[in-house]
């Protein structure tokens, strides 16, 4: 298995990698053109698409969609506790399901017990 894996040959696409990983990426760029190909076509298409939307990531986030924005009102006025007490049927939902009652059926079995 090589060790230059599809993530780290598209991080070397996208200019993520260090400089000395860098170098033995292109290393074995050198040694293989069709890899080398592929990758110059993703270089191609990540520098298009950065042209394309770089209007869009340089304007400022709409209030709309920042994260206070999207909060449902009732959540921010009684934000509701991650520990407490828990209401009695999580008992019951324990019990039964370490009783092994979720893989039986709740059909009431035909069969004659003899």
């Amino acid at each position: 298995m090589s060790a230059f894996t599809s993530d780290r040959l598209m991080a070397f696409a996208d200019g993520q990698l260090p400089e000395a990983e860098r170098a033995a990426v292109e290393a074995h760029l050198a040694a293989n053109p069709d890899i080398a190909a592929e990758i110059a076509a993703r270089q191609r298409q990540s520098d298009a698409l950065r042209t394309l939307f770089a209007p869009a990531g340089a304007e400022p986030v709409p209030a709309r969609l920042r994260p206070a924005a999207l909060r449902p009102s009732w959540a921010a006025a009684a934000p509701m506790p991650l520990a407490g007490p828990r209401p009695p049927w999580c008992l019951w939902v324990w019990v039964w399901a370490r009783a092994g009652l979720p893989g039986r059926s709740l059909k009431p079995s035909h069969r004659a017990n003899i």
